[in-house]
């Protein structure tokens, strides 16, 4: 952690890391402890995605420090504050493997489902023919065992930056729209096992209120990624 604040000393403005200590001795922590180490990356990958966008390293310092001075303007959030001090939530944000570990597979869980239930939407919508309906009845359990990487990568995810997430706009749509995927989907599954034969007929008419459904699921998913590439800018 020393060397950490080191690092932050050279590379961030004084102003930041004034915010930072403030941060601590408000709330009685320890200079050295877990939470104040938590800000302290959080300051440093928030400037690192601020300099895609930004050539001026000023910018970068008041985007730094405006988002410190929230934190510290925030209200008491005790059970978001304890999560981030959690050894989940420490080795996940401050550990060399521990973010691209957990960020790799909820990346690959929302491929494997969102992969799977867009192409059975498309086919639904009969943007594209020939895949059997059947196939989707065994590709839906891959599907579920995606979204359960997902809730357990995300919940990792969300505990190193609890109060940041749980404020944050992008993230709650995020999460409304794979709520809503998830329900709209669990409807499409019971008419699948019902109509999966049928539908597999070229010739035969998919019910209006079932391409609802999977139009619905579109929006849903397509809507989760946007919302979620979204929260690391917004």
């Amino acid at each position: 952690m020393k060397l950490l604040v080191a690092f932050l000393a050279e590379r961030v403005h004084p102003d930041v890391i004034t915010l930072i200590s403030s941060f601590g001795s408000n709330r009685g922590l320890e200079p050295f402890s877990p939470r104040i180490s938590i800000i302290a990356v959080r300051v440093l990958r928030n400037a690192h995605q601020i300099s895609y966008r930004h050539d001026d390293g000023g910018t970068i310092c008041r985007q730094s420090a405006r988002q410190i001075k929230s934190i510290n303007n925030r209200g008491e959030m005790p059970v978001f504050e304890w999560l981030e001090t959690t050894a989940l939530a420490i080795w996940v944000g401050e550990s060399l493997w521990g973010y691209p570990i957990v960020l790799g597979t909820h990346a690959i869980g929302l491929a494997i489902v969102v992969g799977i239930f867009v192409m059975l939407d498309l086919c639904m919508l009969r943007v594209i023919r020939g895949v059997s309906f059947n196939a989707f009845l065994s590709l839906y359990r891959l599907a579920w065992i995606g979204l359960l990487l997902n809730v357990i990568s995300g919940s990792a995810l969300f505990t190193s930056q609890a109060t940041t997430f749980i404020e944050s706009a992008p993230f709650l749509i995020k999460i409304s729209a794979v709520f809503a995927g998830v329900i709209v989907g669990i409807f499409i599954q019971r008419r699948l096992k019902l109509r999966a034969a049928d539908w597999d007929n070229a010739d035969t008419h998919i019910e209006s209120s079932a391409t609802a459904l999977a139009a619905l699921s579109l929006v849903c998913w397509i809507g989760a990624i946007f919302a979620g590439r979204l929260i690391a800018y917004l």
